[in-house]
Parts: C-alpha cells; structure tokens; sequence
C-alpha cells in the first residue's frame, strides 16, 4: 500500500513567502557581485527547510548553479584544518587525519569545480546553517577557498545562516565583536548583503502556504486537501480559507501567555499543525466541512506553540 505523503515521515516541503523572499536576496547579493550574504533568523522558523527546498527546485536561479550544504558545528578547536575538516566530512570527502590545510583546501576545491564542470556551471553556493559559531578566523579560512575557486576561474556564494535565538553563541558573538575585528578583505566579501528569514507573518503568509495544500502539493491526482476532506473541498472548503483563523488563534494564545516579541508562526509548529487538522481531525468526521477558530488553537497548542515560543523568550533573555 502507498502512503501519502502527509503520513510519511519526510513531509513535502512548500514554497513559502519568507522562502521567495530568501531566494530573492541570495539573487541580488550575487547579481551586486557580493561572495556571501548573512541571514538572521529565529530557530524552526524554516531555515533549514528552505535551504534544502531551493537546492531540490534550483529554477528560482536564472542560470545552472551548483548548490550544496554544510551545518557548522560547536567545536573547540578552530584551526584551519578543523575547520576544513568539517566540510569534507559534511560532502563525504575522506582524508588522512593528518592532512596538511593546503591539502584539504585542494580536495576541497576540486571536489566543487568537479560538480560545477558536471553541471556546466561557474557558480557554487554553500549553505552555512548554524553560521552563528562561526570564528573570525573561519571567515578567513573560506577566503582560502574562495581565492583557490576564483584562480580556476569559478565562483563560491557563500550563505551564512545564523539562528539569531542561540544565546550562547551570540553572546560569544558580541563578546568577540566579530563584525568590528574582521579585516576589510573578509567584510568586503561577506558582510555586505543581508537578509532576515522569518516564519509566517499575518494572514497573506498563512494563505499563501495553505494554499499549497488545496493546489500545488497532489497525490493520485487530487489536491492533499481534496484527498483528507474529499466531500467539503468538493463544496467549495478550502484549508486557506482558515488563514485568519490562525491568526486570530495565534493573537489569543499571546495575550493569554503574555508573550513578547514577533508573533510569526514557526514552520515547524505550521507543519504539525496542518497534519494534525488534515489528517487526524477532517477525515474522522463524516460531516466535517471546516475548522473553527477554537479547534484551530488546540491544535496550535497541541503542535507545540507555546513551549517553543516560551523557550524562545528565555534564550533570548539569557
């Protein structure tokens, strides 16, 4: 028996408004002829999500672009070969352990021009999650790799994605003043575009995102919402006609918990939600034929919204 993707564990990814917008800036950085752009954004907001969503779709670049990505790991030892350590180990290049710096910098480069000669591309773009424990001396290691790649006559974008509501690492971060020590040659590359990745913000985000289940995202030839509530999409219900109901359940569980700060919605808590509403609640009542706004704020409440904004709250006043 198939299972719907709802019911599989790896869900369908959705192309959301905060990722269009990602996408636009990592296009203007490049067309401006910056090497990288920094990205701040709050945990389980889709971050991750979106990185993996514009490498599987690589048609929002107007050009064929190799793409590939790396997660920063917390590590005490910060040394160039560390460093260049952790993305053979991410791209699954294998290397003595006592390999020189100069050598994994080869392994490295030739690994990603062989991909960009396979492409028929110039053009490399690494994604860094979890750029916020990046050192100062990391961002001059990656302009090792940038100088290698420009002399073979290749480029490498780097994007630096940072969750902003790690408090440990920010407040190395501060500690440090990265920004103010870094040399002009490191700023000039990557500390010249920016852009804020966000979660769902207000009704036209919601809309447009559960929009994708009533027509973008199909199983057996039928919408995911046509598939879970067959009867009621077939009178006209749609799942995005519910966007201001979230929203409105989403204002009362703030004022109610007294919470502070943007009411964006997680991807994750939009996620589980959604499963929850479709695939649990709709197709066990045979005369289901839309959410109310009270069932739609369990359902929030249920998915996890108030335990990760309260978590939220306390990293940040860490």
């Amino acid at each position: 028996m198939i299972t719907h993707p709802m019911q599989s564990k790896q869900r369908p990814l959705i192309p959301t408004r905060a990722i269009e917008s990602f996408a636009d800036a990592i296009k203007t950085a490049i067309e401006d002829g910056h090497n990288g752009i920094q990205v701040q954004g709050r945990a389980r907001d889709g971050k991750t999500r979106a990185t993996i969503y514009l490498e599987k779709h690589p048609s929002w670049l107007d050009e064929p672009t190799h793409m590939f990505r790396i997660t920063m790991l917390r590590r005490k030892n910060h040394s160039d070969t560390s460093f260049y350590k952790v993305i053979q180990l991410q791209v699954g290049l294998v290397q003595h352990h006592q390999s020189s710096a100069a050598n994994r910098i080869q392994q490295i480069v030739d690994c990603i021009i062989g991909e960009c000669i396979a492409m028929g591309c110039h053009r490399s773009i690494l994604f860094i999650d979890e750029a916020q424990q990046l050192s100062d001396d990391d961002f001059e290691y990656l302009t090792n790799l940038d100088n290698a790649m420009t002399e073979d006559g290749y480029e490498l974008f780097c994007v630096f994605i940072h969750q902003t509501d790690d408090a440990k690492a920010e407040k190395r971060r501060k500690l440090s003043k990265l920004v103010e020590q870094l040399p002009p040659h490191v700023t000039g590359r990557y500390f010249l575009a920016e852009h804020v990745f966000s979660g769902l913000r207000g009704i036209s985000d919601l809309q447009h995102a559960l929009d994708q289940y009533d027509s973008r995202l199909r199983f057996e030839g039928k919408s995911f919402t046509e598939y879970f509530a067959g009867q009621a999409f077939s009178k006209g219900w749609r799942l995005a006609s519910h966007a201001k109901d979230f929203v409105t359940a989403i204002s009362n569980i703030r004022k109610r918990s007294q919470l502070k700060g943007p009411a964006d919605l997680s991807m994750k808590i939009f996620a589980v939600a959604v499963y929850r509403l479709l695939v649990r609640v709709a197709p066990d009542n045979p005369s289901f034929s839309g959410f109310d706004e009270k069932l739609i704020e369990q359902v929030l409440l249920d998915s996890g919204y108030l335990a990760l904004e309260k978590a939220r709250q306390r990293q940040v006043a860490a």
